[in-house]
């Protein structure tokens, strides 16, 4: 399955973050991330991100340099914040957000594929863009400032937030 939208937002009492996926076939998950699961999280998105410019760096010249820096400009742009989420029809593991135990991608020649290991032996595989990635990075980054929770800062710096958009408490990515 593919992702539609994520939305997440911050819990002050249950000290977590409830992530929110949309699937392009109308169904939701509902996923609590604790504080380490979000170190783990931002780890491997980092690898990712660092996977993805060595690849890059191997086949680009200078003028597809400019052309793709062009472009990821232009997708930053386009990444929406703050509209509204789309609650699903369906939720196939139930309304209850389930807690996150593990998380790990897996690289293969489609794409990526998000694992997501949840409480109770539950797994989820979501199929994620690259962009759709940097977006994932870059909202969790948001978020996390309004949680006071001191969290290294080599993952909050690898990609800092873009100046112009105000962080509300709950964000949602298209």
């Amino acid at each position: 399955m593919t992702i539609n939208q994520i939305n997440l937002s911050y819990h002050p009492a249950e000290d977590r973050l409830l992530l929110r996926i949309n699937t392009g076939d109308s169904a939701e998950f509902r996923i609590w991330l604790t504080r380490s699961a979000v170190i783990g999280i931002l780890s491997s998105l980092d690898h990712l991100q660092l996977v993805l410019e060595a690849k890059e760096v191997k086949t680009k010249t200078s003028a597809e340099d400019a052309i793709r820096k062009f472009e990821q400009d232009a997708l930053d742009q386009e990444m929406q914040l703050g509209t509204g989420f789309q609650p699903a029809a369906t939720f196939p593991l139930g309304e209850a957000p389930l807690l996150l135990i593990n998380f790990s991608i897996e690289n293969s020649e489609s794409g990526f594929t998000v694992v997501f290991e949840l409480a109770n032996n539950l797994k989820l595989d979501i199929k994620l863009q690259p962009r759709m990635a940097t977006d994932l990075h870059k909202l969790i980054c948001r978020i996390i400032k309004s949680c006071d929770w001191n969290l290294p800062q080599q993952h909050l710096s690898r990609r800092p937030p873009l100046p112009f958009f105000h962080v509300a408490e709950s964000e949602t990515v298209h």
